[in-house]
C-alpha cells in the first residue's frame, strides 16, 4: 500500500509496481535466493507459484534453498507441507529440484518467450475491460433481491466456505455433506448437482430436471447454467425461462440456508418442511417481479436498480446473519 498522504504520482508507481509483479516471474536458478513470499516464481516443471500458494497462518522469507535438505538434495517435505497450501505442497514435491536453470531468469508471464514488451503490458492492463462479463452483467442488471444477487456472485467466483474449499487453503479434512450426511461431500459440486437432497428437490419442482446429468463444474457455470438454461438442452421454453432461472436462484439460496442451519444450530430440515419454503419464498419473489394485469398479460413491476457508480466512487455490497435473527 502507498504511504499515507502520498500523491496522485506516488500512488501510480505504487499501482505500476503492484501490477508488475502480479504479471511477472523468476525462473529459480540452483543457487537462488529470491524471496518466494514476495514474487511469483517458476521451478522446472513450469508450474507458476506466489504468494496466493502459501499457508495464511505462517509467514517468513523463504528462499529455494530453504526448502531443499541440509544436504542440498531434494525437498523437505515436512517444511514445504507446513508453509505451503496442499494443493501447492504436492506440486511442489513432485518438481525434480535437480532440473533447474543456473541462473535466475526474469520473465512477464503473458509473453510466450518470456520478454517484457509494452504490447503485452498494454494488453494486461485492458484485459479486465475486454474480457466478456455479460454473465456478471446480466446478474447485477437483473430485477432480483439484492440478496440473491450477492449470494450468487458468491457462487460464482466460488467464494462459498464449503469444507472443500476450507481444505484447499488449510487442508483440513472434508466433512459430510450438511445435506444428505454423505461422508466427505462437503463441496460446491456435490451440493449443487449431486447430492441426494438437491435431485429430489429438483426433480420434485414444475421442470422435473435432472440435475445431475448438467455437466456442471464450477460455481461460474452453475450460475451461467440458470441465466441461460438452454444452453445444454432446449429443455425449457423461452417464455418459461425468467421463471425458472428465479426458482433455481431462490432453490440454491435456500438450501445454503439448510446446509448453514444443520451445520451451526444442528437443525434437520424435512424435504418436505424444504420444498414448502422454497416454494413460498419462490411465490413471493415472483410476485414482485411479475403481476397479472387486467388483460392477463404480464407486466414488470420491478425495474434493474443497478447502475455503474460515479468516477471516483466504489460500490460495495454486504451481507451478514445473526444466529437469532
Amino acid at each position: 500500500m502507498p504511504p499515507r498522504g502520498a500523491s496522485t504520482g506516488v500512488r501510480g508507481i505504487w499501482k505500476t509496481r503492484q501490477f508488475i509483479l502480479s504479471h511477472s516471474a523468476w525462473i529459480l536458478g540452483h543457487d537462488s535466493n529470491i524471496d518466494l513470499w514476495k514474487w511469483n516464481w517458476v521451478c522446472s516443471d513450469g508450474v507458476v507459484m506466489g504468494p496466493k500458494d502459501f499457508n495464511p497462518r505462517v509467514c517468513s522469507h523463504l528462499s529455494l534453498g530453504d526448502l531443499k535438505r541440509n544436504n542440498g538434495n531434494g525437498w523437505d517435505r515436512e517444511l514445504i507441507a507446513r508453509v505451503f497450501l496442499p494443493e501447492a505442497a504436492n506440486s511442489l514435491v513432485n518438481c525434480n529440484a535437480e532440473e533447474s536453470l543456473e541462473n535466475d531468469r526474469l520473465i512477464w508471464m503473458s509473453n510466450s518467450s518470456g520478454d517484457f514488451s509494452l504490447k503485452s503490458a498494454y494488453w494486461n492492463l485492458c484485459c479486465k475491460d475486454l474480457s466478456p462479463i455479460s454473465m456478471f452483467s446480466s446478474l447485477w442488471r437483473s430485477p432480483l433481491h439484492e440478496r440473491l444477487k450477492l449470494f450468487l456472485w458468491k457462487v460464482a467466483h466460488d467464494c462459498l466456505l464449503f469444507g472443500a474449499r476450507l481444505s484447499r487453503i488449510f487442508g483440513n479434512v472434508i466433512g459430510k455433506c450438511h445435506l444428505c450426511n454423505e461422508e466427505g461431500e462437503d463441496s460446491a459440486s456435490h451440493f449443487f448437482s449431486r447430492c441426494s437432497i438437491t435431485r429430489s428437490l429438483w426433480l420434485q419442482s414444475k421442470w422435473n430436471a435432472r440435475v445431475d446429468l448438467i455437466p456442471l463444474s464450477s460455481g461460474a457455470e452453475v450460475v451461467s447454467w440458470i441465466l441461460n438454461p438452454n444452453v445444454v438442452g432446449d429443455v425449457i421454453s423461452p417464455s418459461d425461462c425468467k421463471e425458472f432461472s428465479l426458482y433455481a436462484f431462490v432453490l440454491y439460496h435456500s438450501l445454503w440456508f439448510f446446509r448453514n442451519d444443520a451445520f451451526h444450530n444442528n437443525v434437520q430440515w424435512t424435504l418436505t418442511e424444504m420444498k414448502k419454503r422454497i416454494e413460498n419464498q419462490f411465490m413471493g419473489f415472483w410476485k414482485v417481479l411479475v403481476r397479472l394485469d387486467a388483460g392477463g398479460e404480464e407486466r414488470a413491476i420491478v425495474v434493474p436498480r443497478w447502475t455503474h457508480p460515479r468516477p471516483g466512487r466504489i460500490r460495495i455490497n454486504v451481507d451478514y446473519a445473526t444466529k437469532d435473527n
